[in-house]
């Protein structure tokens, strides 16, 4: 009886294990995701920066309108 008792512990243990290795495996995937979206973040930050200088040196370079 002991031995199955110890066969269903280790059976139990590996279970525990191979769910935590999914868990990992998940939140490394996350964490690739939220890499990805930060770099996108950060392409769609930098294409917005440099519409913003072009806007402000249009601004900067068109002759004012008299009033």
């Amino acid at each position: 009886m002991s031995c199955v008792d110890d066969h269903t512990k280790d059976d139990i243990e590996e279970e525990k294990v191979i769910i935590l290795q999914d868990k990992i495996k998940t939140i490394d995937e996350n964490i690739i995701e939220m890499k990805n979206d930060a770099n996108d973040l950060k392409n769609q930050a930098d294409d917005l920066k440099k519409k913003l200088d072009s806007l402000s040196e249009i601004m900067n370079s068109s002759i004012a309108i008299p009033q």
